[in-house]
């Protein structure tokens, strides 16, 4: 009897512990940015890049625009975004250029 108390226990323990870490696993991986907003950040990286380097090849923008999209994804909030001041948004082009330019390469933005 106290054997299978114990083992109760612990099968309560381990499963409590087990909801535990998907709910955070699943709180983590919440999107904060949209498919639509994510999808609209890359369109406007790539139509920027055409329109001030119209010689640089895909194979060159789309990693860095891809670079682009998940360093705001990962550290920017999309309700800050809208809001941000020019002095911010400097910040951001700095921080992008630093993350994502080809070092070798022609320095875009």
């Amino acid at each position: 009897m106290k054997a299978l108390i114990l083992y109760s226990l612990v099968l309560l323990s381990l499963t409590i512990f087990l909801y535990a870490a998907l709910k955070q696993h699943l709180e983590a991986s919440e999107l904060k940015f949209s498919t639509k907003k994510t999808r609209e950040l890359w369109q406007v990286c790539s139509m920027s890049f055409r329109s001030k380097h119209p010689g640089v090849p895909p194979n060159v923008y789309t990693p860095v625009c891809d670079c682009y999209v998940d360093h705001i994804r990962s550290n920017y909030d999309p309700k800050v975004m809208g809001s941000m001041k020019p002095e911010e948004y400097m910040k951001l082009s700095e921080e992008l250029r630093n993350e994502c330019n080809p070092k070798s390469e022609e320095v875009f933005t």
